[in-house]
């Protein structure tokens, strides 16, 4: 348990640091988000303002969207991670290091590149600051949270993550409902103006290519299990069998003195019968 404390301790000063390194880069984010809506329009998927726009046209829908952007991604997160210490042990090590990869390699794209999300663009609607739960700051150089941390999203990759978590801790049918997480993220993430789609998708090729780096390391590193130790009875050893005691399990080999012995044993006792017999003919009256 020490262990995954300084894990997440140092995942979270390495959070905070990036922050710190951020906090000054508006301009640059804002540059790097209109790059980002100019390629998707490119390609022709920009699908941020349409999804938006059909989820606005429900409050009852944004709600819940923002309430499922805000109070899903920790609490889902975490319940996996002990469920997998508590019930997975013997692979929770590989999940662990998958988590940390992942999100090690996320913060470096954060400090290569700040993005500020859509919500910061003209076009958009911040749902978050309009319908609630107000999270962020309004100043983004005065946010505890790194507002320009948009690619890769990791609400997005953590959700994956968890769900194939689940699939391959627990290979089961019923582990398919785990895919509603990743999908309901999407939709949340975008629908809310926080990300855009490639972020997903970045996060996406960030998640597989972790996962191929923890199994080589797997591969090149594998670990033995370590038997465990045998038990030792308590008390004084058991007394060893003889043949002059009890009958042992397999048959005594005896010396060769010990044979002789027996052997001449056996003679005198033939012997000495074989004169109780004269001796007792010898007395019985009428025998020549």
């Amino acid at each position: 348990m020490a262990a995954e404390l300084v894990v997440i301790a140092v995942l979270y000063l390495l959070y905070r640091s990036v922050r710190l390194l951020t906090r000054d880069s508006t301009e640059q984010a804002l540059v790097n988000a209109q790059r980002v809506l100019d390629l998707e329009r490119a390609v022709g998927l920009a699908l941020e303002e349409g999804v938006q726009r059909a989820a606005l046209s429900s409050e009852l829908v944004i709600e819940l969207l923002n309430r499922y952007y805000v109070g899903v991604h920790f609490p889902a997160t975490v319940a996996f991670l002990a469920w997998a210490f508590v019930r997975r042990r013997s692979a929770y090590g590989v999940i662990r290091t998958w988590f940390a990869v992942v999100t090690f390699a996320a913060l470096v794209v954060h400090v290569l590149f700040p993005l500020a999300p859509p919500r910061m663009l003209p076009g958009f609607v911040d749902t978050l600051q309009t319908y609630g739960p107000r999270i962020y700051s309004e100043d983004p150089a005065g946010s505890v949270a790194n507002q320009f941390a948009a690619m890769p999203s990791l609400h997005f990759g953590w959700a994956l993550m968890v769900a194939g978590g689940v699939l391959w801790l627990r290979p089961r049918r019923s582990s398919l409902v785990a895919v509603l997480h990743p999908a309901l993220t999407l939709l949340a993430i975008i629908a809310t103006g926080n990300h855009y789609w490639l972020d997903a998708a970045v996060a996406g090729v960030i998640v597989v290519l972790g996962a191929a780096a923890v199994a080589r390391i797997r591969r090149r590193c594998p670990v033995v299990p370590v038997a465990p130790a045998a038990e030792v009875p308590l008390g004084p050893p058991p007394a060893r069998r003889t043949c002059q005691g009890r009958a042992a399990a397999a048959p005594c080999r005896r010396t060769g003195t010990e044979r002789h012995d027996r052997r001449r044993a056996t003679h005198d006792r033939a012997h000495d019968a074989a004169a109780d017999r004269r001796t007792s003919d010898q007395d019985t009256p009428g025998r020549r």
